[in-house]
C-alpha cells in the first residue's frame, strides 16, 4: 500500500499533486482566491451581460496600477487605475468615457483588445 501511495505522489498528474500550479494544488482550488482579488480588490466582476466595474477595495500599501489580459468572451481588456481613493470618478475605454447606468459602469464589448482607464477621485 505504501509503495502505491509513493508511486501516485511521484506521478506528474495535472491537478493531483500541483504539477501545473507550482505545488499549489489543483488550479480550481485557487479559483476563490483569484475571484476575491478580481472582484473584491479590483472591483471587476464578469457576468453574461459584461464586466461590471465597482469601486476597488485596496490592500494597504499595495497600489492598484494595472491588470492586463482580462478576458470576457472574445475581448481582451487591459485595466489601469489612476488616483488614490476608492471612489470612481470616471471610466474610459479606448479613450471614450463610459457612462454609468444606475450608478454602475459596465463594459460590453465582446471582441477586440481594449485599454480601460479607471480614474479614481
Amino acid at each position: 500500500m505504501q509503495e502505491m501511495r509513493e508511486e501516485l505522489f511521484s506521478l506528474k498528474v495535472p491537478g493531483y499533486n500541483g504539477y501545473l500550479t507550482g505545488g499549489a494544488g489543483r488550479s480550481w482550488d485557487n479559483g476563490n482566491f483569484f475571484h476575491m482579488l478580481v472582484c473584491g480588490v479590483y472591483g471587476l466582476e464578469k457576468s453574461r451581460d459584461g464586466i461590471a466595474i465597482t469601486a476597488p477595495q485596496k490592500i494597504d500599501n499595495t497600489p492598484l496600477t494595472e491588470l492586463s489580459n482580462f478576458r470576457w468572451r472574445d475581448a481582451v481588456y487591459n485595466f489601469h487605475w489612476k488616483g488614490e481613493s476608492s471612489k470612481i470618478n470616471k471610466v474610459l475605454i479606448d479613450g471614450n468615457e463610459v457612462k454609468p447606468e444606475s450608478g454602475n459602469y459596465k463594459l460590453i464589448d465582446t471582441s477586440g483588445e481594449h485599454e480601460v482607464l479607471i480614474i479614481l477621485e
